[in-house]
C-alpha cells in the first residue's frame, strides 16, 4: 500500500525492476541499463526513478537489490534447506528399521546401504546456514537491512561476524529493526550526537534489542535559590 500513491508508470518501472531481481537475483546500478528493464527512455526513466529509488539499496558498487525481496527469497531457501535435511534424516531412519526378508538390512553385499531412488528425485541439501554469506564481504539482504537501520556505523566486519551467531536471523529482523527504531528516540541515544550509542557488534553480541525501553527525557534537578 505504500506504493499507492504512485502512477502506472512508477509502479510498472518498480514491477518490472523486482521481476528481473527475483530472477537474476541484483538489478544493476546502471541507468541505461535499468532503463531498457524498465521499457524507457533513459531521460524518462531517471524522471521516473526518483520515486522509485527508496525501494533499492546497494548490494555492491555494481549492483542494487530490494531487502523485502531478499529476505522473501532467504525465507523459501531455508525451507527448501529445512525440508531437504529432514527428508535426508527421515531416509536414513527408514534404512536403518527396513530389512529384507533374511533380517539383513537392505544394502550391498559389504554391509553398506543403498538409496533405492531415481536420480530425477535425488536432492542434494545445500549445507545448512543460519544467514546467506559465508565471508566478510559476502553480507546478507537481512545483515544490510540491519546495517542501513544502525546509526553507528562502525566495525562492520565485526557486526557481520556477530550477526552470524544470531539463530533464526528472518525471524529476529523485524524485533531487531523495531528495537533500533525505539533506542534511537532516547535521550541516551540522541546525547551528545550519538556518541552513546554502543558499536553494532557490541550490541548484537549482548542482544541488546531486548533492552526495556525508557523514551522519557532525562530529568535534571538544579538548585532553585529562595528569595532572602
Amino acid at each position: 500500500m505504500d506504493t499507492a500513491h504512485w502512477t502506472p508508470e512508477e509502479v510498472g518501472v518498480y514491477f518490472r525492476l523486482l521481476m528481473f531481481e527475483w530472477v537474476n537475483k541484483t538489478i544493476p546500478n546502471n541507468t541505461r541499463q535499468m532503463a531498457r528493464i524498465s521499457g524507457l527512455s533513459p531521460k524518462k526513466f531517471t524522471k521516473t526513478y526518483q520515486i522509485v529509488s527508496p525501494k533499492f539499496v546497494k548490494k555492491d558498487d555494481e549492483n542494487l537489490i530490494n531487502l523485502k525481496m531478499e529476505s522473501i527469497r532467504e525465507k523459501q531457501d531455508n525451507y527448501r534447506e529445512s525440508q531437504a535435511i529432514a527428508g535426508k534424516k527421515g531416509a536414513k531412519k527408514r534404512w536403518n528399521v527396513d530389512s529384507n526378508p533374511n533380517g539383513d538390512p537392505i544394502g550391498e553385499p559389504n554391509g553398506e546401504m543403498i538409496a533405492l531412488q531415481s536420480s530425477s528425485s535425488v536432492t542434494t541439501p545445500k549445507s545448512p546456514k543460519g544467514d546467506v554469506g559465508n565471508s566478510v564481504n559476502s553480507y546478507s539482504p537481512l545483515f544490510l537491512n540491519f546495517w542501513s537501520k544502525y546509526p553507528n556505523k562502525v566495525g562492520k566486519g565485526a557486526a557481520w561476524k556477530a550477526w552470524k551467531k544470531i539463530k533464526s536471523p528472518s525471524a529476529m529482523i523485524d524485533t531487531i529493526i523495531s528495537a533500533i527504531n525505539e533506542q534511537a528516540r532516547t535521550e541516551k541515544w540522541k546525547k551528545d550526537n550519538g556518541q552513546y550509542i554502543p558499536n553494532p557488534a557490541t550490541w548484537l553480541n549482548q542482544c541488546r534489542w531486548e533492552d526495556e525501553i525508557n523514551t522519557e527525557p532525562e530529568v535534571t534537578h538544579e538548585y532553585l535559590g529562595m528569595p532572602g
